[in-house]
């Protein structure tokens, strides 16, 4: 896990909520407080849904999520605090696996890939974070996964 403090919020916020950049990414928990606390649980309910849709992914993109949370930290109080876990799409974490298939790390061993953004008006505070099924005191994919997030999360905010 690496930790990243985000110097232009500004620029990170708008990133998140108007650039396609981070829309690929599955929505796993956010947590808001402003005048009220919010919580929302990315899952999906499949039972939501008709048939005809295929659900196959756990959790929500960002893209189809970003909008509510704009419309709760719109206007012209900021909020207290908010925390997002966004995690890898399962295609991304598959080619992450298959790039280091020397480790011997199979993609269903890996729960979730995530970037945990948390805000608290003082400052922005990007970690990452890897959910494993099985247990390894090999750090080196734990490794390869920090530096393969922040070199995508550079890319987006530097």
């Amino acid at each position: 896990m690496i930790s990243l403090e985000i110097t232009d919020v500004k620029r990170f916020i708008t990133s998140l909520l108007q650039d396609e950049s981070f829309d690929v990414l599955k929505l796993v928990k956010l947590e808001l407080r402003t005048m009220v606390d919010f919580t929302i649980d990315g899952k999906i309910n499949k039972a939501y849904f008709d048939d005809e849709k295929d659900v196959s992914d756990n959790y929500a993109s960002w893209h189809e999520m970003k909008n509510h949370f704009y419309q709760m930290i719109r206007g012209s109080v900021l909020p207290l605090s908010f925390k997002i876990v966004l995690a890898l799409p399962l295609d991304e974490v598959k080619k992450l696996v298959n790039e280091n298939e020397e480790l011997g790390i199979r993609p269903e061993d890996v729960s979730l890939i995530t970037y945990n953004i948390l805000y608290d008006r003082e400052k922005m505070i990007v970690t990452t974070g890897l959910a494993m099924k099985t247990f390894s005191l090999d750090k080196i994919f734990p490794m390869e996964c920090d530096e393969y997030l922040k070199k995508r999360i550079e890319k987006i905010v530097i």
